[in-house]
């Protein structure tokens, strides 16, 4: 498992074309990465992607703030040491989109230079490595089929349209196809 980058321009495309659901890769005006991991659904790559821990993401237990459960649609990822429990963000499948190949870019991880983020990564890496086969059958696959069935199901309500997304997400590989193609051989032409 890696985490990837999803090319900003696709994403808009998604939001323009099919679901304004799908997330953005702008946030108050800046560019944030859209990262994430790749699960393969119905011979789509999907992307799920990760997002750090906010406020929204605990709840008051006896005066005691503490971490939610993890549900379908958002899975938290936790680890829990003998004394200790570290929270290091979760994974969104009510978000996942299906991605060409060629809209995702392998995230550098080596890369970082802040030491605080690298090592949230690397977690979340471990975690996702360990926990991949039950990421996919608990919580991929079930919201995958719940939406695709039109189950009456309340969190179905904010969950991406996958039927249509992967519809666009076609339309669009061969639109891409057709103008790489033109322009190759408008290139050829100049050298006549």
């Amino acid at each position: 498992m890696e985490i990837y980058y999803v090319n900003t321009a696709y994403i808009n495309y998604l939001r323009h074309k099919a679901d304004r659901n799908v997330l953005t890769n702008e946030l108050d005006g800046r560019l944030r990465p859209y990262v994430g991991i790749i699960f393969t659904i119905n011979s789509f790559n999907y992307f799920v992607p990760l997002s750090s821990p906010k406020p929204s993401d605990y709840t008051l237990i006896n005066g005691v703030s503490t971490i939610r459960k993890s549900v379908v649609p958002i899975h938290r990822i936790i680890v829990k040491n003998t004394d200790e429990i570290s929270f290091f963000g979760k994974l969104k499948f009510s978000s996942m989109i299906p991605v060409p190949n060629a809209e995702l870019t392998l995230f550098d991880v080596e890369g970082i230079t802040d030491i605080r983020y690298k090592s949230i990564i690397e977690n979340q890496i471990r975690y996702i490595r360990r926990h991949k086969d039950i990421l996919l059958k608990n919580h991929a696959n079930v919201i995958y089929q719940q939406k695709m069935k039109n189950l009456p199901i309340g969190y179905l309500r904010n969950t991406v349209d996958f039927k249509l997304l992967e519809q666009v997400c076609k339309e669009y590989e061969i639109t891409t196809q057709i103008v790489e193609a033109t322009l190759e051989t408008a290139s050829g032409d100049d050298t006549l």
